[in-house]
């Protein structure tokens, strides 16, 4: 063997283990960076999404705040109308559990035709039916005035 031959093998022997060894060390180190970013990328976009769910939870739970608040403004402004009051006295005569009670039906009767003007004046002035719905002590429907024949 010449000397050109026994430095030239050698040397791309070499050559060739530096290549592999840098091919395997350049795959396990983008394979890690692949990794590492992935579970970031994951960890970052679960964060973002928690947080997104957080901020829309709180505007659902204030604005169901919001409308409970306004609805009991609102329910606050028939209690104290004489014909309610007896309209609830009428019907508390009669059995609270039995809907077809004669003395509940005379009471939802009596809130219907008293409820009648409030009613049609809100419908004239805002174009939808106002859902009134008044409850007994036990929290049993006594009448939903939006129900017609009920």
């Amino acid at each position: 063997m010449k000397i050109r031959g026994k430095f030239i093998v050698p040397i791309a022997g070499l050559m060739i283990v530096a290549v592999l060894v840098a091919v395997v060390s350049f795959n396990f180190t983008v394979r890690d960076l692949v990794t590492t970013n992935s579970k970031a990328a994951k960890e970052l976009a679960l964060k973002n999404i928690a947080t997104e769910a957080s901020a829309r939870k709180d505007i659902i739970v204030g604005g169901i705040a919001e409308v409970a608040q306004k609805a009991l403004a609102l329910s606050t402004l028939f209690t104290k109308i004489p014909s309610v009051m007896t309209a609830y006295r009428l019907s508390l005569m009669g059995d609270i559990n039995d809907e077809n009670d004669r003395d509940m039906q005379m009471g939802r009767n009596r809130l219907r035709s008293a409820m009648e003007p409030y009613l049609a004046g809100y419908k004239n002035i805002t174009g939808s039916t106002l859902k009134l719905h008044f409850h007994t002590r036990s929290g049993r429907s006594l009448v939903r005035l939006w129900r017609k024949g009920w």
